[in-house]
């Protein structure tokens, strides 16, 4: 029998799609797994394992999303897991956040959304960028039609699902979890539209952090997926400046220069 693994952080990603960077700190006393198509090169810090095989005949979208919804599964043995996208880098020990998971007796941890407030104007900015594609958008108005007749009140919680923290044990979690996964197959696959629809129909505890992990902040820096050599080159020569003075000091010139030379264009919108 493998012994228990108290707490893992885990991600879940096809390496065409997401860089995978060596974490710039660990966290004592926690795995990190990460689910992938094969295993990365010149990373550390990452216990690579291939894709679960609960997501076997999947897309990678919806592999990737099971694992997301489905630690519990996946890891039985842990009590605690964090779920992490792969395009986010760890800063520093995660303990301190762990610990105040832990205190808050919660059974699960999100981050709020800072840009949008609820699921209307998130299906509206998702169909914006094709987030939501337009042979979906139907599905994605009778969605919001539904969990308003559910009662989904005007001012319920937003968040942002990169980053999730769940406490194992709680057969009202896995409840939740296959709700969540059900309203994916029935509607749009744009998990923060049905999350709140799965909060109001549950009773779990939740942990909400008052700050949001895309902005300054001591923990975590996320990245663009991939989107072609140059955009790779970018985000890594962005990930390197947080390992040391020598990395910072010489990408920082070189991303200044890229700056100075390439015409201003708007950042893609997460």
């Amino acid at each position: 029998m493998r012994p228990a693994t108290p707490t893992v952080l885990y991600a879940c990603t096809n390496l065409a799609y997401d860089q995978i960077f060596t974490p710039v700190a660990m966290t004592p006393g926690v795995d990190f797994i990460l689910f992938a198509d094969r295993k990365p090169r010149f990373v550390r810090g990452w216990q690579w394992r291939p894709l679960p095989p609960q997501a076997a005949g999947l897309s990678a979208a919806m592999a990737n999303r099971h694992a997301k919804f489905f630690p519990h599964l996946i890891f039985p043995e842990a009590e605690i897991s964090v779920y992490v996208d792969a395009n986010t880098l760890m800063l520093a020990d995660l303990t301190p956040l762990i610990a105040e998971f832990r205190a808050s007796g919660a059974d699960i941890g999100l981050f709020p959304h800072k840009q949008r407030f609820d699921i209307w104007e998130e299906f509206e900015f998702a169909r914006k960028v094709g987030k939501v594609p337009p042979e979906d958008a139907a599905k994605g108005e009778a969605q919001l039609a539904f969990y308003r007749a559910e009662g989904l009140p005007e001012n319920h919680l937003l968040t942002e699902n990169a980053i999730i923290f769940r406490r194992h044990g709680n057969p009202e979690l896995a409840r939740a979890m296959d709700l969540w996964w059900g309203q994916m197959q029935t509607f749009t696959r744009r998990d923060q539209l049905s999350l709140p629809y799965v909060l109001l129909k549950s009773d779990l505890k939740v942990k909400l952090w008052d700050w949001n992990y895309k902005f300054e902040n001591p923990y975590f820096r996320r990245y663009l997926h991939r989107r072609g050599a140059l955009s790779d080159l970018n985000v890594l020569l962005k990930n390197k400046r947080h390992y040391n003075r020598f990395w910072d000091v010489a990408c920082g010139g070189i991303l200044g220069t890229w700056q100075a030379l390439r015409p201003a264009r708007p950042e893609p919108q997460d």
